[in-house]
């Protein structure tokens, strides 16, 4: 009885092997609601999220004019320098005949435009403002430290001083010798 009943186990184990019963690793195991499911259409992905915007660029620093407090402010330095110069007698004869207010108006569109501001300068070239007048190093110089002095004088930074008397220096060349 044992054999036979030994016998009946080990068929039973083998039909239930052979029938696909039992452990979920012997293959395919759709059921009916599996093959439904997959014969529909897949349903459409989310398109991927845009790319993020790149960042602004940073605004443009501020021009040199803007540093130095815009026209009125450079119209302040001018009218201090054309007070030097006119004082100093090293160079004051050669503004004898220029009108003033024309001189400021002029001398401050002039470094303003040169500094990167807004401002219009409509006068004459360098060569030609000061053609026949037979200027020197020297007097190019006298020029530099009265404007050097009313920069100082309204206290303005080293930094843009430095910077505007590095955009009127190379001018030499344009007012020496003519």
């Amino acid at each position: 009885m044992r054999t036979v009943t030994l016998v009946l186990v080990v068929m039973t184990a083998l039909a239930l092997v052979a029938c696909g019963g039992g452990s979920e690793e012997s293959g395919d195991t759709n059921t009916a609601a599996d093959v439904v499911q997959n014969d529909q259409p897949a349903p459409e992905a989310t398109p991927p999220a845009p790319p993020p915007e790149p960042p602004a660029p940073p605004p443009p620093p501020p021009s040199l004019a803007q540093r130095l407090g815009g026209r009125e402010a450079i119209a302040a330095v001018v009218h201090g320098f054309a007070e030097k110069v006119l004082a100093d007698r090293r160079i004051k004869r050669f503004f004898r005949r220029v009108n003033r207010e024309s001189f400021e108006t002029a001398m401050t569109d002039h470094l303003c435009h040169l500094g990167g501001g807004e401002c219009q300068y409509n006068g004459r070239s360098m060569e030609e403002a000061h053609h026949g007048m037979h200027l020197t190093d020297a007097h190019f110089d006298a020029l530099i430290e009265d404007l050097t002095a009313a920069l100082d004088e309204a206290h303005i930074a080293d930094a843009e001083k430095n910077e505007l008397l590095g955009l009127v220096g190379p001018m030499r060349a344009q007012v020496v010798g003519q």
